[in-house]
């Protein structure tokens, strides 16, 4: 099976779903500043028996609450500057979906938007608005903009490649600038290839859109200093003398993209100040069944870098850090890195899939 046929079955998830819809509860008051939230909303396997949103204590790392949401791919989940928490919805294999639901601190569904099909590929915040990535039908994307106060639409950005797909996966935005990031067509079938799109979060417009070089695959994205990290999983595919695992994207009047050479298919990341710890798994979303897992450490000022084996076939879905802790979120739960020793499980939450902690 060739990189096209693997992105037309990648295309075809991206069609809504159903199933039960998340109602409102009423929990025990809770202090939001000492909580990370952990949600559940990958394993379609199991028809998203396990789909959830969790609150974990910081300090001791405890349950407080868990609330069952929809059952739909929960992909990109997001907390805004209120503390509040966005949970969008991609449907299933069979079905498409264009709900995003928000939940208050303490697990109360607030309200239900529909700002554009498939908001899975990011919801970001910035100028006192959400930015909402919706992958549509594959041809072309929409980033639905939302107002914060009001919670309505003001406006619906388009993002095409003429002539070819553009499959949105991935975003993130700073005080100046929203990425967006998605999977598109080149020269060689083969291969993967993917577009960034740049909108300007104060007049909405689309600043700048730029097609990769080959072997390109963005699923995460991290803001830095006013710069951009894209970290590619399809990194490994690349020569060896000409490594891209990280594109270091520059904003500007023309934008620059830098490659980094750093440790091959880094698919998650979390910035611990000049830090960037990586989750690496070359076979995601492509047709090698490589079977190796690791954990990076790049020291962005330095270069010096550090890797750590994983069990083969692990299978993280997000990393951050949370209270001093190197975090994974895994199909049993939520893992604590011991660098240099492995990974333990910390906390059992089936199917964590994201880990959601407020900005600073």
């Amino acid at each position: 099976m060739n990189w096209r046929t693997a992105f037309l079955i990648l295309l075809a998830g991206v069609l809504l779903a159903a199933c039960a819809p998340a109602t409102p509860r009423q929990p025990a008051t809770v202090n939001p500043t000492g909580l990370f939230y952990v949600v559940s909303g990958q394993n379609a396997g199991t028809g998203f028996s396990s789909n959830a949103l969790t609150a974990v204590k910081r300090d001791g790392f405890q349950k407080v609450f868990s609330r069952k949401i929809r059952r739909s791919w929960a992909k990109r989940p997001a907390i805004d500057p209120e503390g509040r928490i966005w949970i969008g919805y991609s449907g299933d294999m069979n079905h498409s979906d264009n709900r995003v639901d928000i939940f208050s601190p303490s697990g109360d569904l607030l309200t239900t938007l529909h700002p554009c099909g498939d908001p899975e590929a990011g919801i970001s915040f910035s100028h006192g608005r959400a930015f909402v990535a919706c992958a549509e039908d594959g041809f072309k994307g929409k980033v639905a903009v939302v107002d914060l106060k009001s919670l309505k639409v003001e406006k619906t950005v388009v993002l095409t490649n003429p002539g070819s797909v553009y499959l949105l996966i991935s975003s993130a935005a700073d005080d100046k600038n929203v990425v967006v990031s998605g999977a598109t067509e080149g020269p060689n079938p083969n291969f993967p290839y993917a577009r960034i799109s740049i909108i300007s979060p104060e007049s909405l417009a689309v600043t700048t859109q730029i097609n990769l070089d080959i072997n390109t695959d963005i699923w995460d994205i991290l803001p830095y200093n006013g710069d951009f990290l894209l970290l590619n999983v399809a990194s490994a595919r690349s020569p060896k003398d000409k490594p891209n695992d990280i594109l270091w994207l520059a904003p500007g009047n023309p934008p620059t993209i830098h490659p980094v050479a750093a440790s091959p298919s880094p698919f998650r990341g979390a910035l611990v100040k000049h830090i960037l710890y990586s989750y690496h798994d070359p076979s995601y979303n492509s047709t090698s069944e490589d079977p190796r897992r690791w954990l990076s450490s790049y020291d962005l000022d330095s270069h010096k870098l550090k890797t750590m084996p994983l069990p083969d076939k692990f299978g993280a879905y997000d990393i951050a850090w949370v209270n001093g802790k190197l975090i994974l979120a895994a199909r049993k739960g939520i893992y604590e890195v011991n660098w240099g020793e492995g990974a333990h499980l910390l906390l059992r939450i089936p199917d964590a899939s994201s880990i959601l902690e407020r900005s600073p």
